[in-house]
């Protein structure tokens, strides 16, 4: 069996959602784990040489740890409940530092404060299998304030591989201005000779005519 290029840890409710989205998801040589405290649920599931189900609670951290939740390049919780939603998205985010982390929220009023907090959130009426396929596969780089008429915007950056070891000045010399830098769930404002690493999560700032630049010059 190849190596799979990333594990997808997902916690589902809803078989038709889970073949659906196993579909989409296995075409790109992912691995996935997919968690649900109810055994039954996947008794209807047919088997997919990539894809792992495990029968837990999914906020427990053992049952995480043993879905290898500590190599996880995102993590998609999508029960009926937002309080689980949110748990699984915070613990995916703070204690195992995943990259991307995307929660189901029912009640949206709660969906800027986890927006803050690094978690991407979806609303039932947004819900839809190719919806988060895309966003799963979507560039690392959101948009969180814009100032003014939208004459700057503060980016954040899940960093890409080609600016790991770099530093904050190769980055600030494509047009941006970096602001801070979350590393290992800590903030701090770095110097112009910060070296960027794995798993770096930068906050720049960037004038609007400059954004579509700055994309093409990651790549994204």
């Amino acid at each position: 069996m190849s190596q799979p290029t990333g594990l997808k840890a997902c916690k589902y409710l809803r078989p038709t959602i889970q073949t659906s989205f196993f579909l989409d998801l296995r075409q790109e040589a992912n691995h996935i784990v997919a968690i649900d405290s109810n055994p039954k649920v996947f008794e209807t599931m047919p088997i997919y040489r990539n894809v792992t189900y495990k029968v837990g609670v999914g906020f427990d951290r053992d049952v995480l740890e043993s879905a290898d939740i500590n190599h996880a390049d995102a993590v998609v919780s999508c029960t009926d409940s937002d309080e689980t939603n949110a748990l699984v998205a915070r613990i995916a985010r703070n204690l195992f530092s995943v990259p991307k982390v995307i929660a189901r929220l029912y009640n949206n009023k709660n969906a800027s404060i986890y927006t803050m907090l690094g978690i991407q959130t979806i609303s039932t009426t947004e819900w839809g299998t190719r919806r988060v396929v895309k966003l799963l596969n979507a560039s690392d780089l959101d948009s969180l304030v814009s100032i003014g008429n939208s004459d700057v915007e503060i980016i954040k950056i899940h960093i890409p591989p080609l600016l790991i070891g770099k530093t904050i000045q190769t980055l600030n010399s494509m047009g941006v201005r970096v602001i801070s830098i979350m590393r290992d769930n800590h903030a701090f404002i770095p110097a112009l000779g910060t070296l960027i690493q794995k798993n770096d999560v930068v906050y720049v700032a960037v004038e609007h005519n400059d954004l579509h630049a700055f994309k093409n010059a990651l790549g994204l």
